[in-house]
Parts: structure tokens; C-alpha cells; sequence
């Protein structure tokens, strides 16, 4: 694969030239200029816009994915193990690019072993983002999206000042947790009583606190009735939690973009996210505490054989007894 000069021009694909058949342009992605990582813009021989990264040899991570416009893949490129990120509609370049540079940006921050894992964490956030779906939330993801407002709202909230509690709900670093601060995660799954005990967790990052305090959150809710007390649909939850952040401008501002970012376009259209939302009521039952200690059963990246590339498992709770702290004992860690 041949490589042009190190730049970065205003739009970088347009001065590249349509390539041979099976053969790619590239450009270098300026990071550092002493950065260990290889990241490259490029176009193929159908003049389709790529990001393209070179991984480390050893790289055991899995990378097919697909957002909104992107398509993501792992292949070989110049006889080297790659990411490829894949613009699929050029109507597009601009959300592409702007995504290329945050990837870039993200990157400049990791050493060169923690690249394909912090280049992997980014894109997951970014998924958050341009996730594709369907024009409204399925049942689960509906429910899976109120446990996480009822925690912002009962618990995170308050401990902290309310720019703080929303700017820690699926925070920037690109973690695979829920809520993010410098010394603890929060890992939210919600069980509809009176199902079983049974949560998936979907990597093995997920449950991989690194240094950091890591808790797993299990909402129990119930379904229920508009005229019982206590109950919230979805859209009157995100209601309430809009009066309650009314008082900071600032943090009533992030918490509808971020809301944006894991319900379509409706969220700013009241009508429809009361069309879509306004249906099912759900009462908390309770809130579970468990201390993701090294103890606490899980499968960490560390522990998969080099073999195994990714999984998902699923945790029997009612197996887990040992584990369960109180509110109060999980945030006296944070000081």
C-alpha cells in the first residue's frame, strides 16, 4: 500500500486520485507527528471514502460493525490485519469526517498497545450516535433506556449537581458502561418482575472497570397502570427528568442531546414522543447494588483465550447474593 505525504487538507479525499482496480489512495491521518498509531484516509477504485487503521499484529479484537451511513470491517490491507471504516453514502462527507476526526483525536490519546481497544471503545460511542434503527424504540430497548433514566433521576442525580449527573450518563470517554465519572462506573440491565434473576453482558468490556469502582445497577420494574402512583411511561419519565433539570439551562441542554442520541428524531417533536412512548407504564419495584469486585463472576478481555475474539454471557443473580452493597456504601467510595 503506498503511502502519500503526511497532511491533512481541509477535506482529505478530494485531491486524492481514483486508484487501479484492487489497489487503494491513501493519505496519512496526522495524530502526533511522533504517533505510534497508523491511521489513513483513503479511497478505492470505486472512489469510496475510507478511514482505514492499521492494527498492531497481535490484535485480537473483533471490529464488524455498522452505524448510520458507516460500515466497519476488519480485512487485510498491504498484507497487514486492518480496520476499515466505509462511508456508504456520500451525501454524507461531512458527518464522515467529523466522525474520522474525532476517531483521530480520541487516538492521540492512546499508547500503541491500548490502540485497537481505545479505537474500538470510540466507535462504540459513536454508535451510540448513529446507531441504525427503526423509527421508534423496540420493548426491551424502551426498557433498557428507562432503567437508565431511573437512575440518572433516583440515585445519580442525587449525589451529584445535575450537570454533572447527566454529563456522567454514557460519558465521553467511549466506556461500554452507563455512567461514567473519574472513580466509578455504573453498569445499568433492567429486569421486568417477575422474570428471572438473568442479565446478558454483551463484552467483555462491559464489566471491566479497569482501575476505577465498577457497580452493576439492576432496575426491577413492573408493569403497570397510568392512575397508579408511582408509574412513568417512558415519555413522562423523560418529562419528569426535563422538570427536574430545568434549574440549569446548561444541563437540561446535554441531557436532551444525549437523549437525542438514543431516541430518533422525535425526542425534540412532543407530539410524537408521546405517540411512541406515552403507551406502556412501568413502577419501580427495586434498585440492586453489586460490587463488580475481581471476585465477582465475570469474563474479562484479560481472561478469553487469544482464540476467542469476542462473547456474551449471561449472570444468575440469585448467585450473586454475596456481592449486593447499599447505596450509600457504593458512592462512599468516590469521596
Amino acid at each position: 500500500m503506498a503511502m502519500t505525504n503526511d497532511s491533512m487538507e481541509p477535506f482529505p479525499w478530494a485531491d486524492m486520485t481514483r486508484p487501479d482496480p484492487g489497489t487503494l489512495c491513501t493519505k496519512r491521518a496526522i495524530i502526533k507527528s511522533n504517533s505510534p498509531h497508523e491511521i489513513y484516509y483513503a479511497i478505492d477504485d470505486k472512489e469510496n471514502y475510507l478511514l482505514i487503521y492499521i492494527l498492531p499484529s497481535d490484535c485480537r479484537e473483533s471490529f464488524n460493525d455498522h452505524l448510520l451511513y458507516i460500515n466497519i470491517s476488519r480485512k487485510k490491507v498491504g498484507g497487514k490485519s486492518s480496520v476499515i471504516v466505509h462511508l456508504l453514502d456520500k451525501e454524507e462527507a461531512s458527518l464522515f469526517y467529523w466522525l474520522c476526526l474525532d476517531l483521530i483525536n480520541h487516538m492521540d490519546r492512546a499508547v500503541f498497545a491500548q490502540g485497537p481497544r481505545a479505537f474500538k471503545n470510540r466507535l462504540n460511542f459513536l454508535k451510540r450516535f448513529l446507531k441504525p434503527r427503526s423509527e421508534a424504540l423496540s420493548a426491551i430497548e424502551q426498557q433498557g433506556l428507562f432503567g437508565e433514566l431511573m437512575i440518572l433521576r433516583n440515585v445519580v442525580l442525587e449525589h451529584y449537581r445535575p450537570y454533572t449527573a447527566v454529563n456522567m450518563w454514557y460519558g465521553e470517554e467511549g466506556l461500554p458502561q452507563d455512567f461514567i465519572h473519574s472513580k466509578i462506573l455504573l453498569e445499568v440491565k433492567s429486569i421486568l418482575v417477575p422474570r428471572k434473576k438473568l442479565i446478558t453482558i454483551s463484552s467483555p468490556e462491559q464489566l471491566d472497570g479497569g482501575e476505577r469502582y465498577l457497580y452493576l445497577v439492576v432496575v426491577y420494574m413492573e408493569p403497570s397502570d397510568p392512575d397508579i402512583l408511582g408509574s412513568y411511561s417512558l415519555f413522562t419519565l423523560i418529562k419528569d427528568i426535563q422538570a427536574i433539570l430545568m434549574q440549569d439551562d446548561n444541563a437540561l441542554d446535554l441531557f436532551n442531546t444525549k437523549l437525542s442520541s438514543k431516541i430518533p428524531s422525535s425526542i425534540l417533536d412532543t407530539n410524537l414522543l408521546k405517540k411512541y412512548y406515552d403507551n406502556d407504564y412501568y413502577k419501580l419495584y427495586a434498585i440492586e447494588y453489586y460490587d463488580v469486585n475481581d471476585n465477582f463472576p465475570k469474563i474479562v478481555r484479560n481472561n478469553l483465550p487469544e482464540q476467542v475474539m469476542n462473547l456474551s454471557y449471561v449472570i444468575n443473580l440469585e448467585k450473586c447474593t454475596d456481592f449486593i452493597i447499599d447505596e450509600e456504601a457504593m458512592f462512599k467510595n468516590i469521596g
